[in-house]
């Protein structure tokens, strides 16, 4: 995550990339800023409209601030 809160997170499968600009909670942003670059995550994506190419991370797989932060989780895009 960048200065501004921004990432860019990538499909796991297939070669997709998603700039990610916004988040419906402070907790979700805080959780995905402790992530290390390359760990894998499970979130849902709302696309912004009259953004471009902007997402917003609308949900957090529960397991991401259960789970060993050196263990890979299981990714979904929706």
């Amino acid at each position: 995550m960048n200065s501004h809160g921004a990432l860019t997170l990538s499909a796991a499968h297939g070669h997709r990339t998603f700039q990610v600009v916004d988040y419906a909670s402070p907790s979700i942003q805080a959780a995905l800023a402790r992530r290390r670059r390359g760990e894998t995550v499970r979130v849902r994506l709302q696309r912004i409209n009259g953004r471009g190419e902007a997402w917003r991370v609308t949900e957090l797989d529960a397991t991401v601030e259960r789970a060993n932060p050196r263990q890979p989780l299981s990714p979904i895009n929706g």
